[in-house]
């Protein structure tokens, strides 16, 4: 019987992968991801009334100190945002990059939190996932209401010959991802990926903005604990992203300290 070989890409850390090819321009990959996340994050502004933070001013934009990477963090609030994130880090010429979006939304809806981020490391990578505000083990109708309608999409991802399922090596972030989040990554070369990204993207904002005009209402009494288990659940992402130790190659302890704080809000004024 022939035995083919399994890939272990998705098995490897983001530090290993770029060790392996320290040097990989991805520019044009770069260029494709940003002018998605520009039209993802489009959507967000038309849908909902935003106000810079002052806080995240001073990184817009930011780059190290040899002048090698650049990068641009912008935080926002709202009347039914508490906090929302557009930022991107790296620098593509040496394989390294990384967007995001993440919008974290107020105690007072059942909403779930949106979360979109995609780079290269060298390997293509892409998540994209709803924050349950509640454990859905616990709430099972929860789970239906805003879980299952994604998990279509989920399978068809999981089978599609061109990505990989990437497993995170941290314990926290395997947990972090919820159970229909899409966590993949690719070959750069891989032909239609990027394009994929996008049907997928637009589809995951869509589904999530329609949602957020008919939202349940959270009972008052109930409001101050999922706040406090929103921030708690930002900061450690955050903080614990693995991540950060890039990026702390890159610009620095100070820097970082405070993109990661950026991106939780840990400095905002509003």
């Amino acid at each position: 019987m022939e035995i083919t070989e399994t890939r272990k890409d998705n098995l490897k850390s983001v530090h290993e992968l770029i060790a392996e090819r320290p040097a990989i321009d991805n520019t044009e990959t770069f260029k494709k991801l940003r002018a998605i996340q520009d039209r993802m994050w489009a959507k967000i502004t038309a849908r909902f009334d935003l106000q810079m933070d002052d806080s995240t001013r001073e990184l817009q934009p930011y780059q190290s100190l040899d002048g090698s990477a650049h990068g641009n963090l912008a935080g926002f609030s709202g009347k039914e945002i508490d906090w929302a994130v557009c930022s991107w880090v790296g620098n593509p010429k040496m394989s390294f990059c990384n967007m995001h979006i993440t919008v974290w939304m107020k105690p007072d809806t059942d909403l779930p939190h949106l979360a979109f981020a995609c780079g290269t490391f060298p390997v293509v990578f892409f998540l994209l996932d709803y924050i349950p505000r509640v454990e859905p083990n616990v709430y099972p109708s929860y789970l239906n209401k805003y879980m299952q309608p994604a998990n279509e999409r989920f399978l068809q991802l999981q089978n599609d010959k061109r990505l990989m399922p990437f497993v995170s090596q941290s314990v926290y972030v395997r947990a972090a991802v919820s159970a229909i989040g899409y966590n993949f990554i690719a070959q750069p070369e891989t032909e239609g990926v990027v394009e994929l990204f996008e049907e997928t993207a637009t589809e995951h904002f869509n589904r999530w903005l329609e949602w957020s005009k008919v939202a349940d209402a959270v009972p008052r009494e109930k409001q101050a604990e999922m706040a406090a288990r929103d921030l708690a659940m930002r900061r450690n992402t955050a903080e614990l992203d693995p991540a950060n130790v890039l990026v702390q190659k890159l610009y620095g302890e100070q820097l970082t300290e405070k993109l990661v704080r950026g991106l939780w809000g840990g400095d905002r004024n509003s």
